[in-house]
């Protein structure tokens, strides 16, 4: 893969996807925590406008320009839309009362179809500036030089100073504005910073990802950094690191992935902006099933193994209150089946997990009984849960007679700590509403 950086043709969109990729993630991050992505997606959209209006004047006055000054004056002219498109967004939310929301789509759809109509229009006049003008819909990362990389290179390192030189003022606006007033932090300082920051990402990846797609890669890394972390440099970096894999992603696939039409041979060929966004929903998707604590496989592992454990819990339960009630230890596969009401299979399982954590054991007369440490446990769960109705009655006012289910989910989540408590202020009772015994016993842990 290294010949992707050496290569004299396939080195400067690869470091110019990544180093779009990498800015547009870190940059959204921020506006992610805003809960403003869709500030992404108005920008993305209003600086068509701009992107037409630069290159056509250049078109009239400086024909025979240099691929540098093209993207100069695309840079510029999609800036300058983008900061006329917000201005007009506020002016709407402000001085005509519209919600933001509707300002932000009411900005994107009239600046995107003023893009298209001048667009439509250019098509007689000037069809090599009309081709050239359709690529930023959905970007162009194969024609990008090395000048267009050091233009990128020079506004990453840019946006990265600013987010360094700024880091403590943004973190608190964007956490607690209103401790960051007290301190002495000017808001509105710092506010037009972080959307200055995503103009300029947008206006570094309208040329590698287009106007169309921009704000997937403003989003696709942040939302995928969150499962992974909730602190805010480690949320960057990851954004950061999500971004550049997905820029190289991008251009990898784009490069080799190819069909042949059967009929005339010819190859179907995939743009590198969609496969950079393609790749930014895989890394999303991956993030979204096995992230630790947000992951949806890792959640779903999680809930099965806590059902398991109040199934082996009830269980257990059940054969401590039917040793207390018969007098007697050892209970045959058919009595605990008769007693608990699950399937064979199911009982199997939960008989074996109680005897892996040493509270079960086998006789050889193919009966069980519990060992000391289940008895221990077994009475543990029970006086969790009299307790807990105890509590209900007398602090909640909840009647004895509904009681019963919130003290079944509660006997599986009640730590040391909390039982103590409520040992303490309920005076340790001995009875709880039913008039049932409450059993005695210390914590452990």
């Amino acid at each position: 893969m290294w010949e992707y950086f050496t290569d004299p043709v396939l080195a400067a969109p690869t470091i110019g996807c990544m180093l779009m990729s990498m800015i547009a993630a870190v940059v959204g991050a921020l506006a992610f925590l805003q809960r403003q992505s869709l500030v992404g997606e108005m920008l993305s959209h209003a600086c068509y406008p701009g992107v037409i209006i630069s290159l056509l004047v250049l078109q009239l006055f400086f024909p025979f320009s240099s691929d540098s000054s093209i993207l100069l004056a695309t840079l510029v002219g999609a800036a300058l839309s983008c900061v006329f498109g917000m201005y007009l967004t506020n002016l709407l939310q402000h001085r005509f009362r519209v919600s933001s929301d509707a300002a932000l789509c009411v900005v994107l759809s009239s600046f995107f179809g003023v893009g298209l109509l001048v667009l439509s229009a250019l098509q007689l006049s000037f069809p090599t500036l009309h081709r050239q003008l359709q690529s930023y819909l959905f970007g162009q990362a194969a024609t990008m030089t090395q000048g267009n990389v050091y233009i990128y290179a020079l506004l990453a390192i840019v946006i990265v100073f600013s987010l360094l030189l700024f880091y403590r003022q943004i973190k608190m606006v964007i956490f607690d504005p209103q401790f960051a007033q007290v301190v002495g932090v000017n808001i509105r300082y710092t506010q037009f910073l972080l959307i200055s920051l995503v103009v300029l990402a947008v206006v570094i990846g309208i040329r590698t990802i287009g106007v169309v797609l921009m704000s997937a890669m403003l989003i696709f890394p942040s939302c995928s950094a969150r499962q992974w972390t909730d602190h805010l440099l480690r949320l960057l970096l990851l954004s950061s690191l999500f971004g550049l894999v997905c820029g190289f992603c991008g251009v990898y696939f784009s490069h080799t992935m190819s069909f042949m039409w059967l009929q005339d041979g010819r190859f179907i060929s995939f743009p590198t902006g969609p496969m950079i966004v393609l790749a930014g929903g895989a890394v999303f998707l991956f993030s979204s099933l096995f992230a630790p604590r947000s992951g949806l496989l890792l959640r779903l592992g999680r809930q099965i193994s806590f059902w398991s454990k109040c199934q082996q819990e009830n269980l257990l339960k059940m054969i401590w209150k039917l040793s207390e009630k018969e007098k007697r230890q050892e209970f045959s596969f058919e009595e605990l089946k008769a007693n608990f009401q699950v399937s064979s299979c199911r009982l199997w399982f939960l008989l074996f997990s109680l005897r892996s954590r040493g509270w079960l054991r086998r006789r050889k007369s193919k009966t069980y009984e519990l060992t000391a440490s289940g008895m221990y446990w077994g009475r543990k769960i029970v006086r969790l849960h009299r307790i807990w109705e105890v509590y209900l009655v007398t602090y909640c006012g909840v009647a004895k007679d509904r009681v019963h289910p919130s003290a079944e989910e509660m006997e599986h989540i009640i730590t040391r700590e909390i039982e103590e408590e409520l040992s303490f202020v309920l005076h340790n009772p001995k009875l709880d509403p039913h008039k049932q015994p409450i059993p005695s016993g210390g914590c452990t842990s």
